[in-house]
């Protein structure tokens, strides 16, 4: 079990928009060898092959009905809150916006000169 836990110092200003995404990959080998299928799974050697989003995965993470995409209006102050539980450091983007960095696990992020 994994995922976020929110504690809003005091003065916190909420955004117009705000989301909490934890992002996740597995080796769906594991799960289909504990299924009874004819899968190896070797910690060693994981193969990635599901990505989740909030523990979601694509088609849904598609569909506005189950939280996304994320609708947001010109001018909206929106807050992205990542965090990534893969094995691995993973890049993510948004896709027709422009975004800043404004922490980083949970300490502020220097302003870049």
């Amino acid at each position: 079990m994994y995922g976020i836990l929110r504690i809003d110092p005091e003065g916190y200003e909420a955004a117009d928009v705000e989301q909490f995404m934890t992002l996740k990959d597995c080796d769906t080998r594991l799960s289909r060898s504990y299924g009874g299928e004819d899968a190896t799974y070797d910690l060693q050697n994981r193969r990635p092959d599901a990505f989740t989003i909030n523990g979601r995965v694509a088609p849904y993470t598609f569909n506005p009905d189950h939280g996304s995409p994320i609708v947001v209006s010109e001018g909206d102050t929106v807050r992205l809150h990542l965090v990534n539980a893969w094995f691995m450091s993973h890049p993510m983007y948004t896709h027709n916006h422009r975004f800043r960095t404004v922490e980083k696990d949970g300490a502020e992020y220097p302003e870049v000169m």
